[in-house]
């Protein structure tokens, strides 16, 4: 007659609460060892979503307006160019 041996009981509940332990515990490790990085990151992002002011900082002095040099027309490389000569014949006259 075969000799009766223990039936395997099943693992239960506790290497998965174990293994969730171990990793919230390194998750907190981790916060904590970065903890002055993320309080500068949220400070820093606390700052510009309560600031009353625009995102973009505008230097105040006495330069003239963008629109001076957007409405320049006049180009320094064909300055010395005369609209009516072609550019194969102005190359040959600076040789």
């Amino acid at each position: 007659e075969p000799k009766e041996s223990p039936k395997p009981q099943p693992l239960g509940n506790e290497p998965f609460l174990i293994l969730f332990t171990v990793c919230t515990l390194c998750a907190i490790f981790i916060l904590w060892r970065r903890a002055r990085a993320i309080r500068a990151v949220v400070g820093h992002q606390l700052k510009t979503w309560t600031s009353q002011e625009g995102t973009i900082r505008l230097s105040m002095d006495d330069a003239p307006a963008a629109r001076e040099f957007l409405d320049d027309d006049y180009d320094d490389d064909n300055a010395g160019l005369p609209d009516d000569e072609p550019l194969a014949l102005r190359a040959q006259q600076l040789r």
